[in-house]
């Protein structure tokens, strides 16, 4: 994406990034997914969400959070937990529990999931900060909102230095393709709402 084009995204369809005076103590602090690569590695992008998050949550005494996805491969969640707590360990960024259920299989799965989760372990937070990349922004802060009805969702907005084009995601091997997915991601929330998209998956390779 050219920075002329960055710009006018950012200018009609950014959000407003939320900043660290607005999160309080305790919160609830997501890390978004963003699959592997394929070498089942973490791709920057997620790398670079899971960094900011784990500060966010030690920083602020929050209880870190994340789900990884199931559509990859055969138990790709197992290998994107095991790959995300290796991550901060060798980082020395996060040495605590995790909130961590399975069964994602898009933005709106991987919302509804961590709130099951919450709520089975009896937890009512009363502020959830979602870090994520930019331009995921917009149509995560309405899904999270619907799934976190009685909660403040805070964004925390991150960019990544650069994209290897290696994820086994097809819409995140580029950033130009994660914008058309983000684009199309909320016109369909705007005409159906979370609840219709539930079932719909991004292509892997």
């Amino acid at each position: 994406m050219t920075e002329w084009l960055k710009k006018l995204v950012r200018n009609v369809y950014g959000l407003r990034n939320g900043n660290d005076n607005e999160m309080g103590d305790g919160a609830l602090v997501v890390a978004l997914d963003y699959g592997l690569t394929v070498t089942n590695g973490l791709p920057i992008i997620e790398k670079t969400v899971l960094a900011e998050a784990a500060r966010i949550a030690r920083e602020r005494h929050g209880r870190l959070a994340w789900a990884s996805a199931n559509f990859l491969f055969p138990h790709s969640e197992t290998i994107g937990d095991a790959m995300k707590y290796l991550f901060l360990k060798r980082k020395g960024m996060w040495g605590g529990d995790v909130i961590a259920p399975s069964g994602v299989t898009n933005s709106v799965t991987e919302a509804y999931a961590i709130r099951h989760e919450v709520e089975r372990r009896g937890l009512r937070p009363g502020t959830v900060v979602v870090v994520l990349h930019w331009l995921h922004a917009r149509s995560v802060c309405r899904i999270w909102k619907k799934a976190f009805p009685d909660a403040r969702i805070v964004i925390r907005s991150m960019e990544t230095p650069y994209w290897e084009g290696l994820n086994r995601v097809k819409m995140l091997q580029s950033e130009n393709t994660w914008l058309f997915a983000c684009l199309a991601r909320h016109l369909a929330l705007l005409l159906l709402g979370p609840d219709r998209i539930i079932g719909i998956r991004e292509p892997v390779t």
